[in-house]
């Protein structure tokens, strides 16, 4: 299970076309959000290597999950609030991370691991919800989360 929460503000108009948007440059107002949801299974493998004083790790992991998200565009004022359009759609994601430590002491460790993600979804349903109770729904084309990290640390145990 992953949850992603999104608040939109200090908006600025970057394009404009004469008699139908707003002029160019920033609005007031904005406070609009997006909390978009992944759960579902998954498999992994883990692999760990010693050799010395050397510690090595690969884990992966191969998601499985649905996705689901709601929004609220507060300025919209055509659309239902607190729920403008929901997202719903089936998915595949893949993490991997990468850890090395080296034993610097009894009870100490160098360490450092990398974790990159990528998830995506299939052709799913955009469903938009307007302010008189009508819906409208329309193919969703896809939607994409990458994430990478890089962590150096030191680790100390009790035992």
């Amino acid at each position: 299970y992953n949850v992603q929460s999104f608040v939109i503000r200090e908006g600025e108009q970057v394009l404009s076309t004469a008699r139908r948007t707003p002029s160019v440059g920033q609005f007031s107002g904005l406070d609009s959000s997006y909390q978009a949801q992944w759960y579902g299974f998954w498999l992994g493998l883990i692999s760990e290597k010693n050799v010395d004083k050397h510690y090595f790790t690969l884990r992966s992991q191969f998601h499985f999950p649905e996705y689901y998200a709601e929004a609220d565009w507060n300025l919209r004022s055509d659309f239902a609030h607190p729920k403008s359009f929901a997202h719903y759609a089936s998915g595949s994601g893949i993490s991997i991370k990468i850890n090395y430590s080296y034993q610097i002491g009894k009870r100490l460790k160098l360490n450092a691991s990398y974790h990159n993600e990528r998830w995506q979804t299939r052709n799913g349903i955009d469903t938009i919800y307007f302010e008189d109770g009508d819906t409208a729904s329309t193919r969703l084309n896809e939607t994409n989360w990458k994430s990478s990290s890089l962590s150096i640390g030191i680790i100390v145990t009790t035992d």
